[in-house]
């Protein structure tokens, strides 16, 4: 529990494929509760994870496909009757499973407080280049609010001095990425009226050495082949303008800028799409930079990866601020405890009898009786595996084996059976 090994045993694997559908917060033994609570970021793989693994990756979010990796629901869609699967096993759960009257609610929360840079019209932040942000292959994400439309017809958002996984904003509302490749200085440019003026959005630009594109709120809106490959770009950093004063992209213009991230890898589609509004772990795989901007004070921002500083400037005597913004928000299901529950229909990769691991998070309402997590049943009925919370333990069965563990709030079971065979 909470990523350390409390108890293991040993017992005999099963003989049958556990062939029924597999439940989230309902158990088909009943004596076994429904769980009243929260639930997120359910996992389950096919192999027995170490224990270093389970603790460093409690808190990671996946951002490399593992084949191991059966099943993983992150619950981060806030709406409708159906949560994805993101290993690409495509294990769709469905809230309620056939009764749309037991699914659950979504309920949102927060990372509050969350804080921004305000930029006035003038200032920027200048960040020293190193070797992690040398990238020929790359994302980068940031959140921006314009506080109405620039005066100028573009304005820089983030970029290197020459033009390395440069961002623009036009003043028609669209998004210009800007690589400077082999080949020169190439333009991917998104249709227009697509930035939402005063309001949040979300932008993201990938390349992966051939194809550049530009996302908008976790929506791919431009895509193009680039010709060459792309430069290490090894000059500063820079948020809030463009490359030089002769720049027309140097404009400025009043926004506010939050939670900056340089990926070096160029994330697919699907990723970008699940995470772009959710708050991160500094140690995620490929993550070369991640700038919250959560400072509220000084002249500084930090790099939560290794540490490297970003410099606020003024220029005209005006100088970014700090602003309590719009929070990063995340959904989560929430499970009353009598009826709801989440439905996920059996399939093959989801037959796991030998080796494997479950993790998932959970913030139990009560700790009354014993209510279910998750669980499956072969074809009679009969509970294959279970993991529940008993009274304030942890408890886990398997076929007729059980475990009870010391409770906490994120649960996580190491599990190893015997194989008959071996008897």
């Amino acid at each position: 529990m909470d990523g350390i090994l409390d108890t293991e045993g040993t017992v005999k694997a099963l003989t049958t494929e556990p062939l029924d559908d597999c439940v989230l917060g309902q158990s088909a033994d009943s004596h076994i509760s429904h769980l009243p609570g929260k639930l997120d970021e359910v996992r389950i793989w096919k192999t027995v994870r170490s224990a270093e693994q389970i603790y460093g990756f409690r808190q990671r979010i996946l951002t490399v496909w593992d084949p191991r990796l059966v099943a993983l629901w992150t619950f981060n869609e806030g709406k409708g009757l159906v949560a994805h699967d993101w290993s690409g096993n495509g294990h769709t759960a469905v809230l309620g499973g056939n009764n749309k009257s037991k699914a659950p609610t979504w309920l949102f929360g927060t990372d509050s407080p969350n804080l921004g840079l305000q930029f006035d019209g003038a200032g920027y932040v200048a960040i020293r280049n190193v070797s992690q942000i040398e990238l020929t292959q790359y994302t980068v994400e940031l959140r921006i609010k314009p506080m109405g439309v620039p005066e100028k017809t573009w304005s820089g958002l983030v970029g290197k001095e020459h033009f390395g996984f440069t961002l623009l904003l036009n003043q028609d509302g669209s998004i210009r990425h800007w690589i400077n490749g082999t080949s020169g200085l190439v333009s991917v440019d998104t249709a227009s009226g697509l930035i939402e003026w005063d309001q949040w959005n979300h932008i993201a630009a990938t390349f992966d050495g051939r194809t550049a594109c530009v996302y908008i709120n976790g929506e791919v809106q431009a895509t193009q082949v680039v010709d060459g490959a792309n430069d290490a770009d090894t000059s500063n950093l820079y948020i809030g303008r463009g490359k030089t004063n002769d720049s027309p992209a140097r404009a400025y213009f009043q926004v506010q800028v939050d939670a900056l991230r340089i990926w070096s890898v160029a994330l697919v589609a699907d990723l970008i799409g699940r995470d772009y509004g959710v708050r991160i772990h500094s140690d995620s795989d490929n993550l070369a930079a991640y700038w919250p901007m959560d400072e509220n004070a000084g002249l500084h921002i930090v790099d939560e990866v290794s540490g490297l500083q970003g410099n606020i400037h003024s220029q005209s005597g005006k100088t970014p601020t700090w602003v309590a913004i719009s929070p990063l928000q995340f959904a989560d299901p929430k499970l009353d405890g009598a009826h709801e529950c989440i439905e996920v229909p059996n399939s093959d990769s989801l037959a796991v009898t030998t080796d494997f691991t479950i993790t998932a998070w959970i913030r139990p309402q009560s700790y009354a009786g014993v209510q279910s997590i998750i669980s499956k049943t072969n074809e009679l009925g009969e509970s294959q595996f279970a993991l529940s919370v008993d009274g304030e333990t942890l408890r886990f069965d398997y076929a007729s084996s059980d475990f009870s563990l010391t409770g906490g709030q994120l649960l996580e079971v190491l599990f190893n059976p015997i194989n008959p065979a071996d008897e």
